[in-house]
């Protein structure tokens, strides 16, 4: 009993925190009252979800990530700018339909300009809409969710699972143990953990890593990593390794809690280099654990 309280609790900060976030009037009652009118405790809402399209963010009012949903109020403003708010909307599609893989994703608009009868029904009417979509949700606890992966014997992109640290990853494979930048598994897959470039807002690449600078593209297809500050790529006699063994990419990054740790981003594979670069593209959003369980020989410490 003890752990379904803490469970709950964190549920309820979770909630707290997220409705918390809404300055404006308008758009603060819609979503609130949509949420509420769904009654759904296993569904997850996220308030104000940021969205990277190239240099800049876009931000979704409500956003259901089991369901790939979101919801848009729309005021006054909006109307004169109905061009560029559907080329947001294509962007954002776009973006979470290359990234979420369980579902298309769909956006739901609400006209915070209706009068009281008008608005109350549309809210009403958008509740029930999710309502439907809902059936066998459940908004897992961490714990909970590792635990379903390990038992399906495959991670997936569309988990969309913040793991705390490297160790939490490798349990998933059955070891134990810390290390840097990656785990060799086999002579054919090893675990990676980059720190992935950001961009500012004018466009800057700003590495989080003080040796590797790795860039993700914005479908996720491609990683591009360079050394920084002119410091030269040791060559070793395990260099045709890293390049022929497939990486199972947990990139380091933050959730939509805040939480910061580690994703699975697909299986990479070493494609060309220049220089001091190396290209690696994405072979699958998906990876069997048991293709590694039985052939695991040992551990070393890349980098």
């Amino acid at each position: 009993m003890s752990k379904q309280k803490g469970k709950y609790a964190r549920k309820n900060d979770y909630l707290f925190k997220s409705f918390a976030k809404q300055k404006q009037s308008k758009e603060n009652y819609i979503i609130n009252a949509v949420y509420s009118r769904i009654n759904n405790k296993e569904l997850k809402p996220v308030t104000q979800q940021c969205v990277k399209i190239g240099k800049k963010y876009r931000k979704i009012d409500l956003f259901f990530p089991q369901l790939n949903t979101g919801i848009e109020c729309y005021e006054a403003y909006h109307k004169k700018r109905k061009e560029k708010d559907a080329k947001r909307t294509e962007e954002i599609k776009d973006k979470l339909n290359a990234v979420v893989l369980n579902k298309k994703y769909k956006q739901i608009k609400i006209d915070a300009t209706l009068d009281y009868d008008q608005l109350f029904s549309r809210i009403n009417q958008v509740a029930n809409k999710i309502k439907k979509k809902c059936r066998n949700l459940k908004w897992e606890s961490q714990e909970e969710t590792i635990k379903r992966i390990k038992k399906s014997n495959t991670v997936r992109i569309c988990d969309n699972v913040t793991y705390k640290t490297h160790e939490e990853v490798c349990s998933l494979f059955g070891l134990s143990g810390t290390q840097k930048g990656a785990k060799i598994l086999n002579d054919k897959y090893h675990i990676w953990f980059p720190k992935l470039a950001v961009q500012d807002e004018n466009g800057k690449w700003k590495a989080k890593d003080k040796k590797w600078s790795n860039k993700l593209s914005e479908d996720w297809k491609t990683i591009i990593e360079t050394t920084n500050n002119n410091v030269r790529r040791k060559r070793s006699k395990r260099d045709n390794y890293w390049k022929t063994s497939k990486r199972i990419t947990f990139a380091k990054t933050k959730d939509l809690e805040g939480t910061v740790g580690y994703r699975f981003i697909g299986v990479f594979k070493y494609v060309y280099e220049d220089g001091e670069t190396r290209i690696y593209n994405k072979l699958s959003d998906k990876f069997v654990i048991s293709k590694v369980l039985k052939s695991i020989k040992r551990l070393e410490i890349y980098y």
